[in-house]
């Protein structure tokens, strides 16, 4: 297989290995778990400078094994938490993870702890160290998974030939099989559904090589490469480029520009505008006159409008219903959170299409809906309970959790020290409702460069607790005073910076009272200023007066980014502001504490003053009796609990699915619980070009 030190042929044996983004079979993962067997050390003291134990499934694994993680760089915060689990035991095991050595650790510690010490290049000695480093826990699992099946370079293979093997065997990538723009497409969609992005080391070693490939000399290969939305755009650009020409050929004659893909004379990019369409990348195009066109076009094509949304919504479900099987013990391996990052924002896409009833489906499709709903929370909610705490300790370089946003944007600062950050929380605003802000957003601002991706908010999902969870960059157990308030979001914001050096007129927290109003906080304007918080509850406080459902809120909805009241377009105002940030030299993030959900309501407990705080969709106790007895009169609910996260002791009762706290049969638009809609929230970087 190899030739000198460079890596050659044999790779189409490797496909159905890598192929399989969510699949296991990883000696790496087996070997390094068999460092952890439950029940044996009460305190582990593990030296994992490569991230390691940074996998989604490892992590999940040493959770159910009873393994506590504690992975805090601050010593004060190392010594709090570690107290919060004490006694040791080697019933619940307390993992200490350090990227440093061992002896670096206080030595009372350093003396009781059974020691680990990981290392990456043992696992891949042939490999170029420093090109081990940029790959991410997901692939270096693909990796160990592809090399069990074919084996390891014999030699020891220089830092230019190790990235030529890992785009390979990681990555699927090869210029030789590149031999039509359906097949650099396909690879494009393979790359972006994996949703695991290759580092930058990568990126320009693959777009050195694709310079060289002269079919594709063209295309705008290296942001497609960087940005699926960029990709998606481009294709369907093309799309449209290639229907225009052929219809005004067939029917005036009309001459325009050719499209860059060669959609009439590649059989191959015919064979892949199918799963185009079925994976979401390219939209059917209405077309009245499209009975003209060739065969081959007929999935890409529809007569109206409303039948590509009619298409669109089931290819949107099948598509889903293939990621969740019927029952959830048959999902194995189980879905990583890069992959649940998809999923959230297929069924985001599709429940705005449901709530639009112009759109009119039929009773068939509507049915499959409602069915897939349940599905998808069933699955959800199994996989909360293996990841959710796990995902908690995976704080950088990408936040996992909402109170890691402060850590990632103080970690962003130290990359750029002359950096300004402006958070923007938009109390409440749900990932479908991103959607719809964000394609108004690229319609109107084409210099806006928009990056999103999603993170956890706080279970519950309530704004009290998520929210101080978000601007502290806290576990709500260390705000557990303050747990059921906002009053102290400004000092929270106003800690976490100082401990980062800043001083305390370089730190503002504000919020925005309406977005009606002409003037913006005048604490932006300070030139000092270099970590701002600006929280608007316009979505939130619409969200609680909305009784119709989701069609009502999507209708609501659609006014507040539409209607004109003679003065100020309320999102106008909020695009303003960040145009206005932009020229103060702000980099721009926008988040939400959490998001909502359309639930059902089945009656009302009646405990009185023995309830801590209650919501629609969550109420919380700190006595377990108490919550018990609730229970017994609301079967349908679950006992969310000692997750680590929360403070000791707290209960918190959630309706399973889409219930709520409410009176019998009331319909209400809420949050509080777990499902897919209330805590995938996304975490959106504008910058302006």
């Amino acid at each position: 297989m190899l030739r000198g030190t460079r890596w050659s042929g044999g790779f189409s044996r490797l496909k159905p290995a890598l192929h399989r983004f969510t699949g296991g079979g990883s000696p790496m993962l087996d070997h390094l778990l068999a460092y952890f067997p439950p029940h044996t050390h009460p305190l582990s003291l593990v030296s994992d400078p490569d991230d390691l134990l940074g996998d989604e499934r490892i992590l999940a694994v040493l959770a159910e094994r009873g393994f506590r993680l504690l992975a805090e760089r601050d010593p004060i915060a190392l010594r709090y938490r570690l107290q919060q689990c004490l006694p040791l035991s080697v019933q619940t095991p307390v993992i200490i993870v350090t990227a440093e050595a061992l002896e670096a650790l206080p030595y009372d510690l350093w003396q009781q702890g059974y020691h680990i010490i990981l290392a990456l290049h043992e696992f891949f000695p042939n490999i170029a160290y420093p090109a081990l480093r940029e790959l991410s826990p997901g692939q270096r699992q693909r990796l160990s998974a592809a090399q069990k099946q074919c084996g390891t370079p014999r030699h020891a293979l220089a830092y230019r030939d190790s990235l030529d093997y890992l785009l390979q065997v990681v990555f699927d990538f090869a210029p030789s099989r590149l031999r039509s723009c359906a097949d650099w497409l396909a690879w494009l969609e393979r790359y972006h559904a994996c949703n695991d992005p290759m580092a930058q080391v990568f990126l320009q070693h693959l777009g050195s090589q694709l310079r060289h490939v002269a079919l594709l000399a063209s295309l705008p290969n290296d942001e497609m490469l960087r940005d699926a939305a960029v990709y998606h755009r481009f294709v369907q650009a093309e799309w449209s480029k290639y229907l225009e020409k052929q219809v005004c050929e067939r029917t005036d004659g009309a001459y325009l520009s050719a499209a860059m893909l060669p959609f009439a004379t590649d059989a191959a990019l015919h064979d892949l505008i199918p799963r185009l369409v079925r994976t979401g990348t390219l939209t059917p195009v209405a077309l009245a006159n499209a009975a003209t066109l060739p065969t081959w076009t007929r999935p890409a094509v529809v007569q109206h409008s409303a039948e590509r949304q009619r298409q669109q919504f089931a290819e949107g479900v099948a598509w889903l219903e293939a990621q969740l099987p019927l029952n959830t013990a048959a999902a194995t391996p189980p879905l990583r959170w890069e992959q649940w990052q998809l999923v959230a924002r297929r069924w985001a896409q599709i429940s705005n299409w449901h709530a639009a009833a112009e759109h009119g489906l039929d009773h068939d499709q509507a049915s499959s809906y409602r069915l897939l709903q349940a599905r998808l929370d069933a699955h959800f909610a199994h996989w909360l309970h293996a990841n959710y705490s796990a995902l908690a300790t995976r704080a950088l370089p990408i936040p996992h959790h909402l109170h890691h946003i402060p850590g990632w944007l103080a970690y962003r600062c130290q990359q750029q020290p002359d950096q300004r950050i402006a958070l923007l929380i938009l109390d409440g605003m749900a990932l479908a409702d991103w959607l719809l802000i964000r394609e108004i957003w690229q319609a109107r601002h084409p210099d806006w460069h928009i990056d999103d991706r999603l993170v956890l908010a706080q279970i519950p999902s309530m704004t009290a607790i998520s929210r101080q969870a978000l601007i502290s960059g806290m576990r709500p157990a260390e705000f557990a005073s303050t747990l059921l308030h906002n009053r102290h979001e400004q000092q929270h914001w106003s800690n976490f910076w100082q401990r980062q050096g800043l001083r305390p007129d370089a730190i503002a927290c504000a919020h925005l009272a309406t977005q009606r109003e002409a003037a913006y906080p005048e604490v932006i304007h300070s030139r000092r200023m270099q970590a701002l918080c600006l929280v608007s509850s316009v979505i939130d406080a619409k969200v609680h007066k909305e009784s119709q459902g989701a069609v009502g809120w999507q209708a609501t909805l659609g006014v507040w980014l539409h209607a004109n009241d003679g003065q100020h377009q309320p999102i106008v105002w909020l695009e303003e502001l960040i145009k206005h940030l932009f020229n103060l030299r702000y980099t721009v993030v926008i988040t939400s504490d959490h998001g909502h959900v359309a639930a059902l309501g089945m009656g009302l407990p009646q405990e009185g003053v023995l309830v801590e705080s209650r919501s629609k969709r969550a109420r919380l106790y700190s006595n377990p009796e108490i919550v018990r007895v609730v229970q017994m009169q609301f079967a349908d609910t679950i006992v969310w609990t000692d997750d680590g996260l929360l403070p000791a002791q707290t209960q918190v009762l959630i309706p399973q699915g889409r219930r709520a706290f409410a009176p019998g049969g009331e319909l209400v638009l809420s949050h509080g619980g777990i499902t897919l809609e209330e805590l995938a929230v996304p975490l959106v970087t504008i910058m302006c070009s």
